[in-house]
């Protein structure tokens, strides 16, 4: 049983005694082509620009991420049934 400890201690010595300093990162590649852009949301009901006020919790599950997604930083508020993102 000790020559087991032994043979991974030396083991895993001689893998970090192997390894060289990491590499620096190749060029960037070409940009891709745009993608097609998606179908129209549905409206939502009696809510504000199509957000619908009946279910929050799919609104702010569905409008903080993309808004993440976009690159933008900032902090997420909930006041009621509305979200703040600023």
């Amino acid at each position: 049983m000790m020559y087991r400890n032994i043979f991974v201690l030396f083991t895993l010595a001689i893998t970090a005694a192997c390894m060289g300093p990491a590499g620096q990162d190749g060029p960037a590649g070409p940009q891709g082509p745009q993608g097609e852009q998606g179908e129209p949301g549905a409206d939502g009901i009696d809510g504000v620009d199509g957000a619908g006020v009946e279910t929050p919790d799919a609104a702010i599950a569905a409008v903080y991420p993309l808004a993440l997604a976009q690159g933008r930083t900032g902090h997420f508020r909930v006041l009621g049934y509305f979200t703040d993102f600023s």
